[in-house]
């Protein structure tokens, strides 16, 4: 939404209602039926504009906590948004073909789904993780089927209900919507005049109530750690531990984090690391950001949004990078879609790059991409697209002139460390017009992050100093998620660096991270994420430099890794693992420095 200069602009609350389709039930018997605690059955709502929008035979919308689900048992403060009603119908309209009566599933397109989904559009964080990531795991035990048919029971009671000419709690608004009958979208009428719940300064910090970057953990971070979780499995043949059950009750997802529940032991693995990628299925959600901050862009001709033949295109590259059929995912991207979204990373301010980066991080873990960006002539002087050329693909020892320009924006929206001097085709500043808020900060080190998985394009990162710049600056930040990205991809730095030529780049990466680590350890903040991260990366060096392990004896780490030890091993088996990884590689090579002295 656009404002002049000075004007106040409208926003709504957000929350989320949730209610237990169990009634107690899944909390008093899943101890003994399941082996764990499950605190409900969940289903929820949406709740903005005076109004609760929830999935059940379609979307459906009541007064709040008028639905046959009942009272909510609890309320969930998402913060505010400024879309208007206008735009979330809109968007409701765009998805309702994919939240009918024939697509529901209890355990992968449900209610949650959906409330998900408008979250993500309204106030770009999700919902906790703790609703969404409930049914598969639980309900597809032995025992969990238990609750299946009791689930059912409640479901067909609904439908039932609904379909006896909707009476009950639910009847009176919108003709007596009610969740899990066939409904047609019929979305409340007489919004689009409807006054803001509060108004605030255009200028304002649009990142603080309602910022997306919950989004980026929850996408991204979660996504990296299946990926931990499969370098476990595949390292050690064990199986992937289970994620325990949340048993806090938060009301707010204002901390989404990922959890490691998969531990990695650099000294008892039969395979070398590999780099962590994010890769996920949510190519969808971007899309319809985008579209949104498209109609925020203004071209040089004035005009705004997508063109019909745009939005083809994009759709067309949604469409393969979200298919979990293995043919339509292994279709080529059109170059052209390609160079439209590139275009947008360029083009567009740092503001509107969330949803760009959010399908840009999954477009080049395709080859086909790095090599499009290859096979391109360095930027024209009007800094118009470049068109492509015959070059041959870049060396290990420097990026092509199309993926050094890439990278350089990637790098021109992230923080930086003062005096950091920039490469000849970036510009460095660490103004707000420049460094993008913290969801599009996060999405940026996703981006850098996949590029780690093509070797050819890794041995040229590690030793490119802005990276390692973006790095530490994004890991000196208060902000949880950027240091989370930012450890990620000092993880993926440390995989790929060549350990055995004691270069300036590994020796100041082993010297950062034994400053920085007890640090966060003791930080009120500490994120055990994070600490986990930046452990790994550090025994990746050691575990292979002899003087890496010699830097942390001479600058007596052990001491810190006991308090850190301390403070944290009880709470994150990761930390733990790897505290005594470092502690046994710190061991031994005082007793071979003893020897030799």
């Amino acid at each position: 939404m656009s404002a002049a200069a000075g004007a106040r602009v409208p926003e709504w609350h957000v929350e989320v209602y949730l209610y237990d389709l169990s009634q107690g039930m899944a909390a008093a018997l899943s101890p003994a039926f399941l082996g764990k605690q499950i605190e409900g059955i969940w289903h929820t709502g949406i709740v903005v504009y005076g109004h609760e929008y929830f999935y059940g035979g379609g979307i459906c919308a009541t007064r709040p906590g008028t639905s046959l689900a009942g009272q909510p048992m609890r309320r969930i403060d998402m913060g505010w948004t400024r879309r208007t009603p206008q735009e979330f119908h809109e968007f409701l309209r765009s998805v309702s073909s994919r939240f009918t009566a024939e697509t529901y599933s209890l355990l992968e397109h449900n209610c949650n789904n959906f409330t998900n989904e408008a979250a993500l559009f309204l106030v770009g964080r999700p919902i906790p993780s703790y609703i969404t990531g409930l049914p598969a795991e639980a309900l597809n035990t032995p025992l969990g089927q238990m609750l299946r048919p009791m689930i059912a029971q409640m479901e067909q009671g609904m439908r039932g209900g609904a379909g006896a000419g909707g009476g009950g709690a639910g009847a009176g608004m919108m003709g007596g919507a009610i969740p899990w009958a066939a409904q047609t979208l019929d979305l409340p009428r007489g919004l689009d005049n409807i006054p803001g719940e509060r108004m605030v300064d255009p200028n304002s910090n649009t990142q603080a109530p309602h910022s997306t970057v919950e989004a980026a953990a929850a996408l991204a971070a979660a996504a990296m750690n299946q990926a931990a979780a499969a370098e476990h499995q595949a390292a050690t043949g064990a199986a992937p531990a289970a994620t325990p059950a949340s048993s806090s009750t938060p009301t707010s997802p204002a901390s989404v984090t990922a959890s490691s529940s998969n531990v990695i032991s650099v000294l008892s693995r039969t395979h070398p690391a590999k780099p962590l990628q994010s890769a996920d299925k949510k190519a969808r959600s971007f899309q319809i950001l985008l579209k949104s901050n498209a109609k925020k862009h203004h071209t040089g001709g004035g005009q705004t949004g997508l063109t019909a033949e745009q939005e083809a295109l994009i759709t067309n590259l949604v469409n393969t990078l979200s298919s979990e059929d293995s043919v339509a995912s292994s279709k080529t991207l059109d170059p052209s879609a390609i160079a439209l979204i590139d275009s947008f990373v360029h083009n567009w301010p740092a503001a509107l790059q969330f949803p760009v980066l959010g399908l840009v991080r999954l477009m080049v873990l395709r080859r086909e991409v790095i090599d499009w960006y290859n096979n391109q002539e360095p930027a024209n002087n009007d800094g118009s697209t470049p068109t492509s050329a015959n070059s041959s693909s870049s060396s290990s020892s420097s990026l092509s002139p199309g993926l050094d320009r890439f990278v350089s924006r990637l790098t021109q929206l992230l923080p930086k460390e003062e005096g950091d001097q920039a490469a000849p085709s970036e510009v460095v500043t660490n103004s707000p017009s420049n460094v993008a808020p913290h969801a599009a900060q996060s999405m940026a080190l996703c981006t850098l992050s996949n590029l780690f998985i093509h070797a050819d394009v890794a041995a040229s990162l590690v030793g490119r100093s802005s990276v390692w710049s973006c790095i530490r600056a994004c890991l000196l930040q208060d902000h949880q998620t950027v240091k989370l990205m930012a450890a990620t991809l000092m993880y993926n730095a440390c995989v790929c660096m060549e350990k055995q030529d004691e270069s300036d780049t590994m020796i100041e990466a082993v010297t950062f991270l034994i400053d920085r680590i007890p640090r966060e350890a003791s930080s009120p903040t500490c994120s055990c994420d994070v600490l986990a991260r930046m452990l790994l990366a550090l025994s990746e060096v050691v575990v292979v430099s002899s003087s890496a392990a010699a830097l942390m004896v001479g600058l007596e780490f052990n001491e810190a890794l006991d308090l850190t030890s301390t403070k944290h091993s009880a709470s994150h088996a990761q930390v733990a693992q790897s505290i005594k990884d470092l502690q046994t590689i710190i061991h031994k090579t005082q007793q071979e420095m003893n020897e030799v002295a």
